[in-house]
């Protein structure tokens, strides 16, 4: 019985760092979902325009690039050792085509994961928790705090978890430790098909985004998909965004019948994020980042 119990919190550990690519279009007459959702993608993947040449300059540009990207979008940035490492590993790629696959992604995700999961400390796991319950504000409609008492995982069958139960049972699959192969399988399985899904649509909306491959990625191109899996960005642009916060604010106070508290001074992702909390300062810290860079350049071939 407690080894299912570990099984069921591991699922609800990937669904705290998968994303679902749930988000709602409002589609054209004539036109797919999953073309607008391409077009929208597209038109991000521009604005933030990783350089497809190797010019030297544009390249050391990146880690500031996307350093601003990370903070504008869900308050995380990039430190500055990570900025080094990250131009320094760049280069190499671009200049010795070492580069990984959504496989070897995947992989590295999930060693990641299952190095992160035992050493989570009692305040990080309550951190995550709280971050899991959603949005939050001192004006918050009565109706939308009642339901910060559950966790909100994306993609799981445990919407309904509470936060309570969900907070103890990670602290158990932490102290369980997360060596057993059953667990890799599963995690590894899980991450494939968000990274797969990811890999599919940046080539469909910008067949140039991985330099004319199928799916193999440089270090800057292995982080940015990362932070989209983690932080459940979509990568869409800034002003498409900020659009669906208001939206957002529109939606939560009709439902409420109170006034949702405005996007103003909040951003879309991340802790507390406006569009979808996800504890992303925890996940995407200092040392995951570092060891993301030091596994894709180790692995990149």
């Amino acid at each position: 019985m407690k080894r299912w119990a570990s099984f069921t919190i591991i699922i609800c550990f990937c669904a705290v760092i998968l994303g679902a690519l749930t988000w709602k279009l409002n589609v054209a007459s004539g036109v797919t979902a999953t073309e607008e959702y391409i077009h929208k993608v597209r038109d991000g993947l521009a604005e933030i325009n990783l350089p497809k040449t190797n010019d030297s300059s544009l390249v050391n540009a990146i880690p500031e690039g996307l350093s601003d990207f990370f903070q504008s979008r869900s308050g995380v940035s990039i430190s500055q050792s990570n900025r080094d490492l990250l131009r320094s590993a760049e280069q190499n790629a671009r200049n010795n085509s070492k580069e990984v696959d959504a496989a070897a992604l995947t992989q590295i995700l999930t060693d990641i994961a299952l190095e992160r999961l035992p050493t989570l400390s009692d305040t990080e796991i309550a951190n995550i928790t709280n971050s899991l319950r959603g949005f939050d504000a001192p004006d918050l409609p009565q109706s939308f705090q009642n339901g910060r008492s559950m966790v909100k995982l994306r993609g799981s069958a445990y919407k309904g978890m509470s936060a309570d139960d969900f907070n103890s049972k990670l602290t158990e699959a932490r102290n369980d430790g997360a060596s057993n192969s059953v667990m890799q399988g599963l995690i590894y399985t899980l991450l494939e098909k968000e990274i797969d899904q990811r890999v599919y649509l940046f080539s469909q909306a910008d067949p140039q985004f991985f330099g004319g491959t199928k799916s193999r990625m440089t270090p800057a191109q292995a982080l940015l998909i990362t932070y989209s899996v983690i932080a459940d960005d979509p990568l869409f642009t800034q002003a498409e965004i900020a659009q669906r916060m208001q939206y957002n604010q529109q939606l939560g106070s009709r439902a409420s019948g109170s006034n949702f508290p405005s996007p103003q001074g909040h951003k879309a992702f991340g802790d507390n994020g406006h569009l979808y909390s996800s504890p992303v300062s925890i996940l995407l810290n200092d040392a995951s980042v570092e060891r993301l860079l030091t596994l894709v350049q180790e692995r990149g071939n």
